[in-house]
């Protein structure tokens, strides 16, 4: 179909369109705006019809919230007691895991532990440690890697000895005397 409106007309239908759209915007606009005050005035209203008439309460809660606190430090207390009470025998308590740990973190590579005995007792006292090596050349650095660890004193190598008929491929025999420092052993 071919439209033969002059361009005034034309001009006039499209504007006519335009402003329908604007009206129903415009329409709709209101509408949402008029829903939105409702919506906050009935939240005004419900806000300010549940606050308390009257103290009491606001007081009974403030008396449940001090028995409340009476009964928590009343079981504060109890475990502060209980942890004071605790505390010795925890100070007295050894890791024997730390002390195994230092003790292969100072064995290099080529060198094993034949024989380990620990106890409370041999804590800040002389121990021996029995280790074997591959060769003569690792005692060295046994007694150096022992003392650079703060945990082991006194470092000194009692004895060594070569053993040829050892099958295990750990010929040389080293006794290590060193002190275990008590306080880094806890």
């Amino acid at each position: 179909m071919i439209n033969l409106l002059p361009n005034e007309t034309k001009r006039q239908i499209r504007a006519a369109r335009i402003n329908v759209n604007l009206i129903k915007y415009l329409i709709f606009s209101i509408f949402a705006a008029t829903f939105l005050a409702l919506a906050c005035a009935t939240t005004y209203l419900f806000i300010i019809n549940t606050k308390p008439v009257n103290n009491n309460a606001a007081i009974t809660t403030n008396q449940s919230n001090s028995t409340n606190y009476d009964i928590a430090k009343n079981q504060y207390d109890t475990l502060l007691t209980n942890f004071t009470a605790a505390k010795p025998v925890v100070d007295q308590q050894i890791a024997y895991s730390t002390i195994v740990t230092n003790i292969a973190a100072a064995l290099p590579s080529g060198v094993i532990l034949s024989n380990l005995s620990l106890s409370s007792s041999k804590l800040g006292t002389p121990l021996t440690l029995q280790l074997k090596a591959k060769s003569t050349d690792l005692e060295q650095k046994i007694k150096v890697n022992f003392q650079n660890l703060p945990m082991f004193t006194n470092v000194t190598i009692q004895s060594s000895k070569s053993d040829s008929s050892d099958v295990s491929g750990y010929p040389i025999s080293i006794n290590l005397n060193t002190v275990i420092n008590k306080g880094l052993a806890q």
